[in-house]
């Protein structure tokens, strides 16, 4: 079992395994990540939030699942394995949004919550640069994830288009921030 990453840039696809383990966020980029399992998933998200923290990113764990005990992908079993995960949260490094809402309102044709958010990142980077700390933002969302897993395809093409012209629109304006949304492969 192996992740793929596929990078959009410029309209081009191109793909990683994970044989490689990522180690450099890309700046400016929206990731679409497959996955096999769940496992898989929670591993990459660890991983992704991990190397963030390490380079200096804010990082945004935005889950359907956030909050949900019964799901393997909520925050309380992914805390364990996120570094100094308490003192990230509290100095708001790491931050989690609970991604049911926006997941049911993309699921509507309502994409103003993610419009919300784009300008709530775009104001946290001003922010971070207006305290001297590095203006790299990623954030690990999974709300199309569960469009397509629901097969709410048309849904979920409309979403990923969307984190496609917005990543597009932040690289052409020097924003560094990524967005990773992980997929069933």
């Amino acid at each position: 079992m192996s992740i793929i990453y596929i990078y959009f840039v410029h309209n081009v696809t191109m793909s990683m395994s994970s044989a490689c383990h990522l180690t450099n966020i890309p700046s400016n980029e929206h990731i679409m990540l497959l996955y096999s399992s769940d496992d898989e998933r929670n591993n990459a998200a660890v991983n992704y939030i991990n190397n963030g923290l390490k380079s200096g990113h804010k990082c945004i764990y935005a889950s359907i699942n956030a909050y949900d005990r019964e799901n393997s992908s909520n925050i309380s079993n992914l805390s364990s394995k996120i570094d100094n995960y308490k003192e990230n949260i509290e100095n708001g490094e790491l931050q989690i949004v609970n991604f049911k809402p926006y997941y049911e309102s993309a699921l509507h044709g309502d994409l103003s919550p993610f419009k919300k958010l784009k300008a709530e990142l775009e104001k946290t980077q001003r922010q971070r640069i207006s305290e001297g700390k590095k203006d790299a933002i990623l954030a690990f969302a999974d709300a199309a994830c569960f469009l397509s897993h629901n097969k709410h395809f048309a849904e979920c093409e409309v979403l990923e288009k969307w984190w496609h012209n917005t990543t597009t629109e932040w690289a052409r304006n020097n924003r560094n921030i990524t967005v990773v949304c992980p997929h069933p492969g």
